[in-house]
């Protein structure tokens, strides 16, 4: 998230000082919802248990709210609007190299991110290890593949 790179207090700060306007600009409600404010403290209040601060500590939290908005939301919209079955996953498999810390200088990374499932079902050039056989990852890529050809 662009809150974890350059300058993180200062942002933070921002966030803090502002909240009412941070986050309704970032999660796209500022001209959606009736009553923006109310929304921004019922979001205070679900992911960081209504703190008055957001502070580093709660990265996770903040990843969450993100995760929620830019992906979670979008999918669960389509899945309701879908007249046949639809099955979803949800990727954990904290591997041993990710996406995310290799093209982002992050320190609070907090897991898998976007794209980190690809590595384990196309060969990828460049700066990821090839995968091993007997290896964790090896392991998982193998079963990654006989779930997704199967569903196939």
């Amino acid at each position: 998230s662009s809150l974890t790179q350059g300058d993180v207090e200062g942002k933070f700060k921002q966030l803090n000082d502002d909240p009412n306007s941070i986050l309704p600009m970032s999660l796209f409600y500022q001209y959606t919802a009736n009553n923006p404010d109310q929304v921004t403290q019922a979001i205070r209040k679900f992911y960081f248990n209504g703190a008055e601060n957001i502070t580093l500590e709660m990265v996770p939290q903040l990843t969450e709210l993100y995760t929620d908005d830019l992906f979670t939301k979008g999918a669960m919209e389509a899945v309701r609007r879908h007249s046949g079955p639809v099955f979803l996953y949800h990727f954990a498999y904290n591997q041993s190299f990710s996406l995310c810390s290799e093209y982002f200088d992050n320190p609070w990374h907090p897991g898998v991110c976007h794209l980190d499932e690809l590595l384990y079902l196309f060969p990828m050039e460049g700066n990821a290890p090839k995968l091993v056989q007997n290896d964790p990852d090896y392991t998982m890529s193998k079963h990654m593949i006989e779930l997704w050809t199967n569903f196939a």
